[in-house]
């Protein structure tokens, strides 16, 4: 069954419409804690990059929002996510300083930490928060007030399972995806059941907390998603969320919200 939200959809696709005459700047500076540098996660308005260079430097062009202003992101592992709103005045020297969250085992990442770092992705995990980001800078955030989401991923051998709810505005979609995964430790490589296509997905950090981050360019409006999830079991038997009783759409792995969310406003074939 099909959803239709008119206000809604219309009001999306004037976000996309508005992305594609915006005002394009740039932005820049470095992401550190304290006076180390961090390799993060970096996004505007759409566009991203990871300040891995060994400074923690970025540079990033980006679209104006339709308040003529960039939102600035940033995520890593062991900091808790960083968001500040860039007036165009000053988008010259803008560094970044992370924080460490509360459960924070390292002080950044690194090629060589991710790649240290239980190596045993095998389990299931449980989301805890998603963000997806559009190109022209609005977002939606699972600690937003109209905004919620429960979910799963479980990865047994080299086999995974997605299954994700999202309730926007009282409206709720339920997507899910499987396949088989190749783990390159930096990344994973999903080879999706349903569409038969391969997807590569960036690797913020991983362990008993995995932050996974995907640019969707293949449907309108783009967008980036950033997933984040806490491992609860080592087996592959653990029970799945109990709200997943109604999978209506198939997504691909990594862009689960945002495909939720798609079917929320548009509705799902």
């Amino acid at each position: 069954m099909r959803k239709h939200i008119p206000a809604s959809a219309t009001l999306l696709f004037l976000f996309s419409l508005a992305a594609a005459s915006a005002e394009y700047v740039t932005v820049d500076g470095r992401v550190t804690f304290g006076a180390q540098p961090v390799c993060a996660l970096v996004l505007a308005n759409g566009s991203f990059m990871f300040s891995c260079d060994g400074t923690g430097g970025y540079s990033l062009t980006a679209p104006l929002d339709a308040n003529g202003q960039i939102d600035l992101f940033a995520f890593a592992d062991g900091f808790a996510p960083f968001r500040q709103t860039l007036s165009p005045g000053n988008l010259a020297g803008v560094d970044i300083g992370m924080v460490l969250s509360g459960d924070a085992r390292r002080l950044a990442v690194s090629s060589e930490v991710a790649a240290a770092a239980d190596p045993d992705i095998q389990g299931t995990y449980e989301l805890d928060r998603f963000t997806v980001i559009y190109q022209n800078g609005t977002y939606l955030d699972s600690e937003q007030t109209n905004v919620s989401a429960q979910g799963t991923m479980t990865i047994e051998g080299n086999a995974y399972t997605q299954l994700l709810t999202v309730t926007l505005n009282g409206q709720q979609a339920s997507v899910a995806a499987s396949g088989t995964l190749e783990d390159f430790g930096f990344y994973f490589r999903f080879d999706d059941d349903g569409s038969g296509a391969r997807f590569t997905v960036p690797v913020i950090s991983r362990g008993a907390k995995l932050i996974t981050q995907v640019y969707n360019t293949l449907s309108s409006p783009n967008f980036t998603e950033v997933d984040q999830w806490t491992k609860r079991s080592r087996s592959a038997s653990a029970t799945q969320h109990s709200s997943l009783h109604s999978v209506v759409a198939a997504g691909e792995p990594g862009k689960l919200a945002g495909k939720a969310i798609a079917c929320i406003e548009f509705g799902c074939d």
